[in-house]
């Protein structure tokens, strides 16, 4: 700060400077200094708010495709396994090329805009949302054509591909539907504001048209730690984009600690009953059987799957998807992915083998993330970045 005193010859002991020029980097400061300490108890109430509502809409979320793989198991057919696998491939591919992109895409939404309200510019968060319009509108191009000729691309058995190419064609009318929703989402949830999201999850279910997100989802849907993410992302952007460093850094120290309680609550309860769960979707059988063993080795996994996922919500708070996705990449093709493919097919471990090195995969991503966030990242910085973001 440069302090500048006008001398028209008088005696200027004890006069005040009359104009006063202050830098940019001495604003950061004073405000980094005016930050109250945060209050872990109060951190945590914040966070516990942001995770209710996003939780009950997560679970509205997984319903629909719950209750369609539920239906389609139990089938009074003898093709209900090819109908079970024909779903499985379907939502695969449309996860691929339509579901990983475009929300990958619509993720930028997830630090611009939880930034952009943290910082007060609410008018960013329209600009932000109708660019993503304009970028999830052309890769619906690509979604269509690959989609539509799905049968060709699978390469699998002929009666399962054509069944999937079915199921895929009838799914591709919800896609716009989706990502305009997904659009909508991340620029309310950025603003806290949640109920709605869950009314339209709510309305969603009663309707029931949604995607089948597969037996993978079933755990998913269990954990909800997807709702953990979310909630720690929105709080660790709002904070950084409000200039909030340390309150940013303990909310992720909380919604980790958080994530690491319930997921191991859910390990125990999966562990429990995956006997059970598998035949809500599977009569009973040698695919059930093996459903309930696979559900035995991955459930302590699922710890390291909270981690992760709720790790993922932190680095997209803090602008540092770029980061997570290089090390999710490395993790599972590198690690996860051969390590699963040797103890699948050279130990002769089969499906749970594959499950146990995505697994793998997991833990390597979760240790490499927490350490680039301990030992990497400057909060303060974080929260410069943030504000320039918002052109502040």
């Amino acid at each position: 700060m440069i302090h500048v005193l006008l001398d028209r010859g008088e005696d200027n002991y004890g006069r005040e400077p009359l104009v006063t020029i202050t830098s940019p980097a001495c604003h950061r400061e004073r405000g980094r200094s005016e930050e109250l300490k945060p209050q872990t108890s109060e951190e945590v109430k914040t966070l516990l708010k942001l995770v209710g509502p996003v939780m009950v809409t997560t679970f509205f979320e997984f319903l629909p495709g719950f209750v369609s793989i539920v239906l389609a198991g139990n089938m009074d057919s003898p093709h209900a396994p090819q109908y079970v696998n024909a779903a499985t491939f379907s939502k695969m591919l449309l996860t691929l090329m339509s579901t990983a992109v475009g929300l990958g895409l619509a993720s930028a939404l997830d630090t611009l805009c939880s930034q952009a309200y943290g910082a007060k510019r609410l008018d960013k968060i329209g600009e932000y949302v109708q660019t993503g319009v304009i970028v999830l509108s052309v890769n619906l191009l690509l979604v269509f054509a690959t989609s539509w000729y799905a049968e060709e691309i699978m390469g699998q058995d002929a009666d399962v591909a054509r069944l999937s190419a079915s199921f895929s064609r009838w799914m591709l009318p919800g896609i716009p539907f989706l990502y305009a929703y997904e659009l909508t989402r991340k620029a309310l949830q950025a603003q806290n504001i949640l109920t709605p999201l869950v009314i339209i999850a709510v309305i969603g279910n009663a309707v029931n048209i949604g995607a089948d997100y597969g037996f993978q989802s079933v755990v998913d849907l269990a954990l909800e730690l997807q709702g953990l993410s979310v909630a720690a992302n929105i709080r660790v952007g709002n904070c950084l984009g409000a200039g909030l460093p340390k309150t940013a850094r303990l909310a992720r120290t909380i919604a980790l600690r958080v994530t690491f309680g319930l997921a191991a609550t859910f390990a125990v309860l999966l562990y429990s009953f995956s006997g059970e769960i598998p035949r809500l979707f599977l009569s009973a059988g040698e695919s059930a059987d093996l459903a309930s063993k696979v559900m035995a080795i991955w459930s302590p996994l699922t710890v390291v799957v909270g981690l992760n996922c709720v790790s993922q919500g932190i680095f997209r708070g803090a602008g540092k998807q770029k980061s997570a996705a290089i090390t999710n990449a490395v993790a599972y093709y590198a690690m996860g992915i051969p390590v699963g493919a040797y103890l699948a097919f050279q130990c002769d471990l089969g499906v749970e083998g594959l499950w146990f090195g995505a697994g793998i995969g997991d833990a390597l991503a979760v240790g490499t993330l927490v350490l680039l966030m301990k030992y990497c990242w400057t909060w303060e910085k974080l929260a410069d970045q943030a504000k320039e973001r918002a052109n502040l």
